[in-house]
């Protein structure tokens, strides 16, 4: 039950699938693969006759209207050969499938059938794989039919469907012999071949048919370059049409001139006389101009007598079907094979044959040709001359003739303009625009020419005739870049530099317009230029020319040499500060050869090290001289790294990264302070990181060849930090104070690295976390001061970092608050202690003066505020101070001391004056 059940399905679908494709007259690759599938399966089944009549009735139902379906395509016209293959193929399956439980005469003969035209189908699509596959089953179909035969007895009706189904077997050998061809299994065809051949006995009319098979073989393996193969093909070809009905002489002929062909592909010098004597099969059968070019051909191959070799060639020239193609194949021939002589007997024939034909230029062209390959000029003048009188007196040239006859003309003026021979040329110019019509004389090739004609004035240096040539060629082929060159060039040798600039600008502008310049580019000819004006040592043409070059040359290697050639001839005689007003022009210079260098670079690394090494050179002198110019000095260093990286990579070269990144930092440090636009100047101050953390891993490289001495006398680590502090420090990074304390730690940190630090903190928004900083560097500034001087200080350094530092402490709570002034009398005591000890006196007395007068202010506004205890530390810091002026001394030491008398005295009693502020 579930087998019929799986079957009914299967049966089902494929109804429902060839319903499907019958109704939309198809292309649905998709139900056909699924018609495939269900075949497959259908395959599987073992059916009984009285179990599963109805489903094979309805299998072959299926399969009759697929076939149908697919002749409908084929004699309509409609579908691909693969659909139609594909659904011929399914529909010979499920025939074989409906006929598997009894399979009568008939049967047999409908499947030998289908199998043989499902297999000429698949041979149409080329896919010989398939076509194998049902031409076997065909084979297969008439060995059952033939033993169903060979039971029955001796009939009419017997011989009959024999007769008939030896037909279709004798189309499947001749399938199946294509197939094995397809393969280059070419035994296996002629086994096949063998077994139609054994049917001609019974119908020799296919012979004919078989024949045209073989010859298809033999076309085919010459296509292939198997010349063995095709030299047994196209003599089996021949010896077939030769039957009872034979093929008729041209098809003979046609044959025997391919084998006398394959002969010669094969091996010339041993199947001469056997292509010969083929060749002369051919000719016997049919007469025609091709068998006669072979034949002449083939006594080219061997020294063979003038007079047969003269014979054979006018035979073939005198032949009634010769046409002028033929002929001139012919005269090719002889001039291939260096029989020049002939190949002029056999131009003069033609010229004869034909003279009163259009096909009369052709060989007068050709005749041309000729002459000039054999330096026959006066011939070839006089037979120019006669082709031109010709043209213009009713015997025109066709255009393409015409267009031929240009070409040898102009290569022959072009021949004689390399030999210097430039009236010769012009002579042969002048023939070319004869052959001009009224028409043609507007029109691309008589710019050309036109051109052509100038450049042979300019060199016989006629500057008159030149310029009327050129504008001539202008009115031809309007804005033509090639005009606007020769109206530069002539410019140029007349020293007026306007008018070359003006024809050079009209080159770029008109660069759309170059057209029919066999490869010639619009870069190609400002180059030309360019060179021109630098041999002419003329600088203001030059420049302009070499920045065409830059801009339009599609060839890095030259836009590379241009800018470089356009740098230096600039630098040579530019003034300094001409160079900085140019130096943003000079900038794009540059930005474009490092693009064309690293595109150079990827494909040959190493190759352009000296190119790299020169621009990494200029941009960095270039950046040193833009002083003030802080964009286009960053700009300039960062390019100098960057050519630096496309050098190889040794210590130079990362001594100039180092170098270049460095200052590239300090000028973004610039650039963000002069910014005013917030978003930008946080831009720049992550540029700077950015440069900080490259030239650090430059650094690490570098210290891996170097000794720690020689790491330690480097400042170039100290200031990265700076800089790398002041860019955090504006961009607000929460690690900011972490910074100092990395740098304190670095070999070569002084004191001024931290006053560095102290001043910028200073312009920082007045934030308790940025007062801090600032006094913590300050701090740190005073202690390497007294660390790295111990047993001599820097008295003058210390002193302002105290001065600094008391200052930040004091701006803190009010004046009468003793608590907020306590951290600034300890900075008081330690700077006082340091001015007592400088016995050389190296701290101003102006910097003492200050710290005098803040420490005394101090006292009073506490004394006022009736803080007296603290009122008297902080007067008599003042009154400590004091002792240590000199020349000032004087104008305080009466009054403080009468007033700090009084503070004294008020303290004791309690008194709660105010006093008025010194």
């Amino acid at each position: 039950m579930e087998k019929d059940s799986h079957l009914n399905t299967l049966i089902s679908r494929l109804k429902v699938l060839t319903k499907n494709l019958s109704q939309s007259k198809v292309e649905s690759d998709a139900d056909l693969d699924n018609i495939w599938s269900i075949v497959e399966e259908l395959q599987k089944i073992s059916f009984n006759k009285d179990e599963h009549c109805s489903a094979l009735i309805q299998i072959h139902t299926c399969a009759v209207t697929l076939w149908n379906l697919a002749v409908g395509m084929k004699t309509e016209g409609s579908g691909n050969l693969t659909l139609n293959a594909k659904l011929r193929h399914g529909s010979c399956n499920l025939v074989s499938i409906a006929n598997t439980v009894e399979c009568t005469e008939a049967s047999h003969k409908k499947q030998l059938v289908m199998a043989t035209k499902t297999g000429r189908a698949w041979l149409d699509c080329d896919n010989p794989a398939m076509a194998e596959t049902s031409l076997e089953l065909a084979e297969e179909c008439w060995e059952n039919l033939s033993r169903k035969l060979s039971t029955k007895q001796s009939s009419q009706e017997k011989l009959f469907i024999i007769e008939e189904c030896e037909k279709h077997i004798f189309r499947t050998y001749c399938y199946q012999a294509e197939v094995a061809t397809a393969n280059s299994k070419y035994e296996k065809a002629k086994q096949y071949i063998n077994k139609a051949k054994s049917l001609l006995g019974r119908h020799p009319k296919e012979s004919c048919c078989l024949a045209m098979v073989c010859y298809n073989f033999g076309v085919d393996t010459f296509q292939r370059q198997h010349y063995e193969e095709c030299v047994e093909w196209l003599r089996e070809s021949y010896e077939l049409g030769k039957g009872e009905y034979p093929l008729d002489s041209e098809k003979q002929a046609t044959t025997l001139r391919l084998l006398a062909n394959a002969y010669l592909e094969w091996d010339h010098t041993k199947h001469w006389d056997t292509a010969l004597n083929a060749v002369g099969l051919a000719n016997t059968e049919h007469l025609h101009p091709a068998g006669l070019y072979l034949k002449a051909k083939i006594l080219l191959l061997r020294e063979t007598s003038s007079k047969e070799l003269q014979f054979a060639f006018l035979e073939s020239l005198r032949h009634q079907e010769l046409t002028v193609d033929m002929g001139l194949s012919i005269v090719e021939l002889a001039i291939e094979y260096k029989k020049t002589q002939l190949a002029f007997e056999g131009l003069k024939q033609l010229a004869n044959a034909f003279q009163n034909t259009p096909d009369l230029s052709k060989i007068q062209l050709q005749h041309l040709e000729l002459l000039v390959q054999h330096n026959q000029e006066e011939e070839a003048k006089n037979l120019v001359e006669h082709c031109i009188e010709g043209h213009n007196t009713g015997r025109p040239l066709d255009p393409e003739t015409k267009k031929k006859f240009h070409n040898i003309i102009w290569d022959k003026a072009a021949s004689k303009c390399e030999e210097n021979k430039h009236s010769e040329a012009l002579e042969w110019y002048n023939y070319s625009l004869s052959l001009f019509s009224p028409g043609e004389r507007q029109s691309i090739n008589a710019g050309k020419l036109h051109r052509n004609i100038c450049s042979c004035h300019i060199a016989l240096k006629d500057m008159e005739k030149a310029r009327q040539s050129i504008t001539e060629a202008e009115s031809s082929d309007h804005g033509n870049p090639l005009n606007s060159y020769f109206d530069f060039k002539l410019a140029l040798s007349e020293k007026n530099n306007s008018k070359a600039i003006t024809a050079m600008n009209k080159m770029s502008e008109n660069h759309d317009k170059l057209q029919n310049t066999e490869g010639l580019t619009i870069h190609d000819i400002i180059c030309l230029a360019a060179q021109l004006a630098l041999e002419n040592n003329n600088q203001e043409v030059a420049i302009p020319a070499l920045e065409s070059i830059i801009k339009h040359s599609p060839d890095n290697k030259q836009v590379i040499t241009a800018i470089r050639c356009l740098i230096r001839l600039k630098m040579s005689f530019l003034t300094e500060k001409e160079k900085r007003n140019d130096v943003n022009t000079t900038l794009f210079y540059l930005k474009t050869a490092l693009d064309k260098l690293a595109q150079v670079n990827k494909s040959s690394y190493g190759e352009h090290a000296a190119e790299c090494i020169w621009f990494m050179k200029i941009a960095w002198n270039l950046a040193l001289e833009s002083k003030g110019l802080h964009q286009e000095m960053h700009e300039l260093f960062v390019l100098t790294d960057k050519f630096a990286k496309l050098c190889p990579q040794d210590k130079t070269s990362l001594l100039k990264q180092k170098s270049s990144l460095f200052m590239a930092a300090g000028c973004c440090l610039e650039i963000a302070k002069e910014q005013k636009n917030m978003e930008e100047k946080k831009k720049c101050f992550m540029q700077v990181l950015d440069h900080v953390n490259d030239c650090r891993k430059i650094l690490q490289l570098l210290n891996k060849s170097v000794n720690q001495d020689q790491q330690n006398t480097d400042d170039v680590p100290v200031v990265l930090s700076v800089y790398e502090f002041d860019a955090k420090a504006n961009l607000n990074y929460d690690d900011v104070e972490c910074l100092l304390d990395q740098i304190s730690k670095l070999p070569n940190t002084d004191g001024k690295t931290f006053e560095t630090i102290a001043a910028l903190s200073t312009k920082l928004p007045n934030t308790p976390r940025n007062i801090q900083i600032t006094k913590n560097a300050l701090v740190l500034a005073i202690r390497t001061h007294c660390k790295n001087n111990f047993s001599s200080p820097d008295y003058l350094s210390c002193s302002k970092s105290y001065r600094g530092l008391i200052e930040i402490c004091l701006r803190n709570g009010a004046s009468g608050d003793v608590e907020s002034k306590e951290e600034s009398w300890s900075f008081f005591q330690e700077v006082a202690n340091l001015i007592e000890s400088d016995r050389e006196s190296t701290i101003p007395e102006i910097e003492i003066q200050w710290l005098m007068t803040k420490s005394w202010n101090t006292g009073v506004h506490l004394y006022g505020a009736g803080k007296y205890q603290a009122a008297e530390k902080w007067c008599g810091m003042g009154m400590r101070l004091l002792k240590q002026l000199s020349d000032l001394k004087h104008f305080y030491e009466t009054k403080m001391t009468e007033l700090y008398s009084e503070i004294l005295l008020g303290i004791e009693s309690g008194r709660t004056q105010m006093l008025v502020e010194e």
